[in-house]
């Protein structure tokens, strides 16, 4: 029994020693020396993307089966061809130490395997027995084509075989440090993706695929897509993606491409500060180089030295322009292609089989919301009081501002909607207090126009001060902020409204308008914003909004001819009032390119 005992004990001290020799063995760590690092996952040729998804970064150390050792997760798209083969490379950029003159990890129990995960095919499996530095692994296989734009996630295990029964000492420690990438190519001919029809998704698409640029206001970052003329307002800044949030059309109503020295925007610029616009791309360039030399001009820059102007110049660009430097300056304002403002769309048609401006109105698109095109009249059908209720009752003289039972929301829902009849329509603040508007004319023209528009949840928080900026507005709009003793609901439900103040004010230019929404009649926020002319008759009127003022209940938001936007004005004053709705998401372009010469069609 002794004997037997010093034997067990024997053997058992023996399972300690390899076990735990083998566990220390093999497993190391590379924090401190970049170890065991698959350096980067990357597409070396063809078209698509490989991005690696996960890495267990597990230790590696003698295992039964390749799913206990590391295991790389890549996912794969290829956008080359109907179909298309993708062939890996597994870069051997170093293994083991300088200083190692023994095999070490360039042993045939160190082995690798490629999958697709998706399919379950091989694309290979080996060691690294007979690898030296700057070996390439090809791993391929003839068993299957990639479909287009379809993702697949292929597993890179790389582990020690303890089946094999010899795993040498000299493996201890060792780093490794690869490069996995793919390379794409098309087997059939070369395709590009299907621009989609539907309208959502194509005004998405264009956004998606445009190149971005960033801008900020009040502090809030925005992704933009200039070559189209939208931008993400990130839900009034809420989103942590800056591509979260509805999409919407900004800036001046240009009509064509020109150059950046040519643009609106840069003549805005340019008058405001130097008095005229510039004559040519040199002229430009010169002019805003001049003004920037601290050296020469730091006192007419606001600085008290050229040192402090060429600390704070990079901040005074980005306030004003936003760019960080001179050469952005003059490359955004001075050389590039600035583009035309593309969202014009026939809509309300007499006969949509034969679209034009003869047979249908010119409307305009704001952008999406809630998986919906919201869009508004190019025009205002009259300057009408918010409410009044001498048009419900001809001895009334009163008004409010809910929304729920106002006179223009009813007329707009109404009759407008309806499309018949004359309607005498009165206001209380001016010597003619009332308009005739014939609904025939102006109205929404059939049955099929009728069809296309969407009920949805109009938005009736208010506030009381127009000194805040399109997220904050936003957010307000959103709110449960109503006057004192108000009881409506706050979400009311219905076809057509008027604009938020937000959807005015996000219409502007933030690359160069970085005010308040009170702040707006300075040139470079009125003269970028689209949506200025149709709601002032190019200055000559003001335009309700659909926000109430939150501390009276006579009041209601509006925009100014002067192009800033009003916290309150009485309801019952007869101001512009254009129509604004929500499309059905089913419903598809049928052509046109949203310019102002050949506005989108609608298929109907």
């Amino acid at each position: 029994m002794k004997k037997k005992n010093i034997i067990l004990l024997i053997i058992a001290i023996v399972m300690f020693i390899l076990v735990g020799s083998t566990m220390a063995y093999f497993g190391w760590s590379s924090s401190a020396e970049n170890k065991d690092q698959l350096v980067d996952v990357t597409v070396a040729g063809g078209t698509g993307s490989c991005d690696k998804l996960e890495d267990n970064q597990k230790l590696l150390y003698p295992t039964s089966t390749r799913e206990k050792g590391r295991i790389l997760k890549v996912t794969t798209k290829q956008q080359m061809a109907t179909n298309a083969f993708v062939t890996w490379n597994l870069v051997v950029n170093s293994i083991n130490e300088t200083t190692l003159t023994t095999s070490g990890l360039k042993h045939k129990s160190f082995k690798y395997e490629l999958v697709n995960d998706t399919t379950g095919v091989s694309y290979g499996t080996g060691s690294f027995e007979n690898v030296t530095n700057g070996t390439t692994i090809t791993l391929s296989t003839d068993k299957e084509t990639l479909d287009y734009n379809k993702e697949y996630t292929f597993i890179l295990y790389l582990w020690i075989d303890g089946t094999i029964g010899n795993n040498p000492l000299d493996m201890t420690n060792q780093p490794y440090n690869f490069d996995l990438n793919c390379n794409i190519t098309g087997t059939s001919t070369k395709v590009t993706p299907p621009v989609p029809t539907n309208m959502v998704q194509y005004i998405r698409y264009l956004y998606n695929n445009a190149e971005k640029k960033t801008v900020t206001n009040n502090g809030i970052n925005y992704n933009t897509a200039p070559s189209v003329r939208l931008m993400s307002d990130r839900l009034g800044g809420t989103t942590t993606d800056l591509e979260g949030g509805n999409v919407r059309y900004y800036g001046n109503p240009q009509s064509e491409i020109v150059p950046a020295w040519q643009s609106d925007r840069t003549s805005i610029l340019a008058n405001g500060v130097f008095g005229s616009a510039f004559t040519s791309e040199s002229n430009c360039s010169s002019m805003l180089t001049a003004l920037t030399t601290c050296s020469a001009n730091y006192s007419a820059l606001g600085f008290s030295s050229a040192s402090e102007c060429e600390a704070g110049l990079p901040a005074l660009l980005k306030s004003m322009a936003n760019v960080s430097t001179v050469s952005e300056l003059i490359t955004e304002y001075c050389t590039n292609d600035t583009y035309p403002l593309n969202n014009y769309i026939y809509f309300n048609c007499s006969d949509y089989s034969n679209q034009s401006s003869s047979t249908c109105e010119t409307w305009r698109i704001i952008g999406i919301f809630d998986g919906k095109v919201k869009i508004m009249r190019n025009n205002t059908i009259g300057e009408l009081a918010w409410d009044y209720d001498k048009n419900d009752n001809s001895s009334l003289t009163t008004y409010d501002n809910n929304w729920h039972t106002a006179t223009l929301q009813k007329l707009l829902n109404n009759s407008y909607y309806n499309g018949t009849g004359t309607i005498t329509y009165y206001n209380s603040n001016s010597a003619n207090n009332s308009v005739s508007l014939n609904m025939n004319n102006i109205g929404i023209k059939n049955t099929a126009t009728r069809n296309m528009i969407s009920e949805t949840n109009w938005y009736l928080g208010g506030w009381n001060t127009s000194d805040r900026y399109s997220n904050q507005i936003y957010q307000y709009e959103r709110g449960t902020q109503k006057c004192s003793g108000c009881t409506y609901e706050i979400i009311w439900k219905g076809n057509i409204a008027l604009p938020y103040p937000s959807d005015y004010s996000y219409s502007s230019d933030f690359s160069i308008c970085n005010n308040s929404i009170g702040g707006y009649h300075s040139n470079v926020c009125f003269g970028t914003n689209w949506m200025y002319p149709i709601m002032t008759a190019d200055g000559a009127q003001e335009s309700w909004l659909l926000t109430p003022y939150s501390s009276y209940s006579s009041y209601a938001w509006n925009v100014c001819s002067g192009g800033h936007v009003n916290d309150g004005s009485n309801v019952n004053y007869d101001y512009g009032a254009a129509p604004v709705l929500y499309l059905s998401s089913k419903l598809e372009i049928e052509s046109g390119d949203g310019s102002s010469s050949n506005p989108y069609k609608l298929n109907a």
